[in-house]
């Protein structure tokens, strides 16, 4: 069991990079590039995102994906959506008909996912997908 959870923990932490990895690659972004200071500059740079609001939505509403939605990263957001429903319907099933083993599989997926994008959100690991954190 021990072995299994540790698992999840690595597939997850290698999935959270990948994912957040989306938002450090802004290829569809037109930019510019400041030849004094090597910086891309994003034309929509009015349009940054507070960071502590998107900690609060990921606080508050983090199994569903609002802050990624918030943060303009709508494929993981779906991901994670998707992923919160299919738990709460495996949880439902397990109280009609007893508990099974998918439930805390799926549950551990869910919950440390959970955590590792609020410490992302803190760390500013994950961030907007065009522009920065205000």
């Amino acid at each position: 069991m021990k072995k299994t959870v540790l698992v999840l923990f690595l597939v997850l932490l290698g999935l959270n990079v990948v994912i957040a990895s989306e938002s450090k690659g802004k290829q569809d972004c037109p930019q510019e590039i400041s030849q004094s200071e090597n910086t891309i500059i994003y034309p929509n740079s009015s349009d940054d995102k507070d960071q502590i609001f998107t900690f609060f939505l990921a606080l508050l509403f983090g199994l569903w994906g609002f802050h990624r939605f918030y943060l303009g990263l709508n494929k993981s957001a779906w991901i994670k959506m998707l992923t919160t429903i299919i738990w709460y319907v495996v949880y439902s099933s397990t109280l009609i008909s007893g508990a099974g083993i998918l439930f805390p599989i799926i549950s551990a997926i869910v919950g440390i996912w959970y955590f590792l994008d609020l410490i992302s959100v803190l760390t500013g690991f994950l961030s907007p997908e065009y522009g920065n954190y205000k």
